[in-house]
This record gives structure tokens, C-alpha cells and sequence, in this order.
């Protein structure tokens, strides 16, 4: 793959998610080459990552097909998925 096509689409999930969200400063985007994908995890508060979820995952199933919508037209693949805090398991009385 392309480092320089995928550096251009690096940076469209941040822009998205920072629209929705309302701590962008606790979000973390990591990138993780799968095999032929480029998969941008994504992690932060809890409440953004609802924000982010939304009902019934609405919102990141139309960001998932944005970010694959353009991978398609480049000829690449890509993925994305939001990683639960992992703190909100162990927390008492969950």
C-alpha cells in the first residue's frame, strides 16, 4: 500500500470523530496494519465513545462506511473500530 494515499486518509477519522465528540482531548486514534487493512482503533471517555457509538451503533456503522467508502475508491482497505475504555470493566458495581 501507498504511504502516501494512506497518510491523506489518516487523517479523515480524527476529523469526523472530532466533530461528534465533545472531549477531543481524551481521544486516542491508534493505526494498525491487519494483513492488506489499515484499521484506526479508537478510544477515549466514556460518554464520547457513546457519542461516538450511538444508538444502536448508528453513528460508527455510517463512519465504518465513509472510511471503507473511501478506501474502495483508492483501492485500499480500511477499518474502523472503537475499543471500550478499558477502566469501565473493572469498575465496582458493573
Amino acid at each position: 500500500m501507498s504511504d502516501a494515499i494512506d497518510a491523506e486518509v489518516r487523517n479523515l477519522p480524527s476529523k469526523i470523530i472530532h466533530a461528534i465528540i465533545e472531549h477531543p482531548e481524551d481521544l486516542i486514534i491508534c493505526e494498525m496494519r491487519q494483513d492488506e487493512t489499515l484499521a484506526f482503533t479508537i478510544s477515549g471517555s466514556p460518554h464520547d465513545l457513546s457519542l461516538l457509538i450511538g444508538r444502536q451503533g448508528q453513528t460508527a456503522k455510517s463512519i465504518r462506511t465513509i472510511i471503507r467508502g473511501v478506501g474502495v475508491k483508492l483501492n485500499r482497505r480500511y477499518d474502523v473500530i472503537v475499543q471500550d475504555n478499558p477502566h469501565t470493566e473493572d469498575a465496582p458495581g458493573v
